[in-house]
């Protein structure tokens, strides 16, 4: 769906020109679209999408490359949702960017501020600042090849007239960790319970220790005791401009990763495998290996009531989830726009939300349109049931073989996850599937890259099978059974930077930024790894560049570093003194946050 270069894009020759008009009409509801195509949804899958998996190159089409760049900005306008920072700001920064200093690092910058977890960046111009321009290197080149901005393609719909706001709001909580359900009145009962506990209590070290200092809960006012849980902006919801010849629209659902304290907490305490239903949040058993499993704080997240914002009011309204947010946008973009393609996006634990929003979302799409539902979907736009899709980068593990089967066999979605390869996030959780997932890598059993494939499937059956027996007989042996979905596509910040160079190997940063993910994907699949892509945006959350010529240590944070917007909209480098100048006169100024 998603076109290079919309207004001149050169749409293949048949027969896909053919099978778009086709499905434009509605006379071949199988036949995919391009939208569609492009999503790994054609009957070759990602090979068909332009993507080729392969250990040593793998082989990326432009059209899918600047796809996932486009999901990637997103995801990182998805935490630039306060606007303290800009207040801040003097001279030409807040003018210039109308919020283009925002990155995935802004969310929730001053615990003292009023705005500290919420949106307050209105949301038509939430991704206002992703131009054409921005993403590009100071003295690179426009011409018919460089993509369009995601501005151009993407942008927030309006509230509804009920109040339904595109922004959409979470509640972090221990919902199930200390319950100790799963196992009652067995002998493993108490087991389950203690280690529960012990889970519960410790990963509140590591969580006081380097996240301690980003509480989203506060005091109460009232008494100056206790805490008061409030919600956060967790995402968003984007509508693409109608491209092709059947005008195609895409509908994202976009998801931010772990910023505050009680999120980390839910990570790491509720690491347990639960019951998964999107309809219902009463369900605390630890999931049997053939039912249905959850990452207990992933679906808690997704499933859990929290206050949502009124439309462009800046109230919040009645508690509803983000799940019921996501499927009152889909009544209402269905009824409004050609929709063809869903999709979902996040980084981190955005990653695992776009993972369980998609397997809620094709449940939610089987549901519209099996037989006797005609009647809720008479007035619906789209006639053909769209196709959806994560886009995950960096996502850990979120569910079990069962999630698994009925995510891509019986709701049909597909999943690309970006990793790189010496990121440890997406090894996570499961620590049994990971080792056993390295045994058989080291015999030549891939069970990892294609979890649609026969060896994936395998491997993956094997495990079942022998943790349903172990479950039968009582033991709690499924609590720990993550599996990823989909396909992987894998980068490697170790080797692939060019000449601009990462720290040292091992440093959690450059391999989990998500702008290392964005900078290295501009590169996969071009002539000799050429790209455009302004390697300034690397350090924008994190001392990732070695060049020292360039600006370095969480350049974001000092107006005096030498980083500004110029007047095309573009992030350049000025050298000290020329940056002071510029500070002095209220012209230009860094990124300060």
């Amino acid at each position: 769906m998603l076109a290079s270069r919309v207004a001149r894009q050169a749409w293949p020759a048949p027969p896909y020109r053919a099978l778009c008009r086709a499905n434009a009409t509605g006379k071949a509801a199988t036949v995919p679209t391009l939208g569609q195509k492009l999503r790994g949804h054609g009957p070759d899958g990602w090979q068909g999408a332009g993507y080729n998996y392969d250990k040593a190159a793998p082989q990326l089409g432009p059209e899918l490359r600047e796809l996932l760049v486009h999901y990637g900005q997103l995801c990182e306008a998805g935490a630039a949702s306060t606007d303290s920072a800009l207040r801040s700001m003097r001279g030409g920064i807040e003018r210039a960017c109308d919020g283009g200093a925002a990155t995935y690092d802004r969310l929730g910058l001053d615990p003292g501020d009023p705005s500290w977890g919420y949106a307050t960046v209105p949301a038509d111009q939430l991704i206002a600042y992703l131009t054409q321009d921005y993403p590009l290197a100071p003295n690179a080149k426009k011409d018919e090849a460089t993509p369009l901005g995601t501005k151009d393609i993407y942008s927030l719909p309006p509230p509804t007239s009920d109040g339904l706001s595109p922004l959409i709001y979470a509640l972090p909580g221990q919902h199930h960790a200390l319950d100790g359900g799963g196992q009652e009145g067995k002998l493993w009962g108490p087991v389950e319970r203690l280690v529960d506990f012990l889970f519960s209590k410790a990963s509140r070290i590591p969580v006081e220790v380097i996240f301690g200092s980003r509480p989203l809960f506060v005091e109460d006012p009232a008494t100056g005791r206790g805490k008061v849980e409030r919600p956060a902006f967790m995402g968003y919801v984007a509508v693409s401009t109608p491209q092709g010849p059947g005008q195609e629209v895409d509908v994202a659902f976009v998801w931010r990763g772990t910023i505050y304290k009680e999120e980390w907490e839910s990570n790491f305490a509720q690491d347990r495998l639960v019951k998964f239903d999107p309809e219902h949040h009463d369900d605390d058993e630890t999931a049997k290996p053939w039912e249905v499993g959850v990452h207990d704080g992933f679906g808690d997240l997704y499933i859990r009531k929290a206050q949502q914002p009124i439309g462009n009011t800046g109230e919040l309204g009645q508690p509803e989830s983000p799940h019921q947010v996501v499927r009152a946008w889909l009544a209402h973009l269905l009824r409004s726009h050609n929709v063809t393609t869903i999709s979902t996006t996040g980084h981190s634990l955005g990653g695992a939300l776009s993972t369980v929003s998609a397997f809620a979302i094709g449940r939610e799409l089987d549901r519209l349109w099996a037989v006797g539902n005609e009647s809720e979907r008479a007035d619906f736009k789209v006639k053909d049931k769209p196709t959806v899709t994560a886009f995950a980068f960096a996502p850990p593990r979120v569910g079990n073989f069962t999630f698994l089967k009925e995510f891509s066999d019986t709701h049909r979605v597909k999943e690309l996850r970006v990793c790189n390869k010496g990121d440890e996030v997406p090894r996570i959780p499961g620590f049994w599937v990971q080792t056993l997932t390295f045994l058989a890598d080291r015999v030549h059993w891939d069970a990892y890259s294609d979890m649609d494939s026969r060896g994936a499937r395998i491997f993956a059956q094997l495990y079942y099978a022998a943790t349903k027996v172990s479950a039968k007989l009582g033991f709690p042996s499924s609590r720990w059974g993550y599996f990823h979905v989909g396909a992987i596509l894998e980068i490697d910040s170790d080797k692939d930077f060019g000449g601009v160079g990462v720290t040292p190997a091992g440093s959690f940063g450059p391999h989990h930024n998500l702008e290392v993910y964005l900078y290295l994907l501009s590169k996969l699949g071009t002539a000799d790894g050429a790209t455009s892509r302004n390697p300034l945006l690397i350090n924008k959350g994190d001392d990732i560049l070695a060049d020292k010529a360039l600006p370095a240590n969480w350049w974001r944070y000092a107006r005096m570093r030498g980083c500004r917007l110029n007047a095309s909209g573009r992030w350049e480098h000025e050298p000290p003194a020329t940056a002071a100048a510029a500070a002095s006169t209220g012209i230009g100024g860094g990124q300060q946050q």
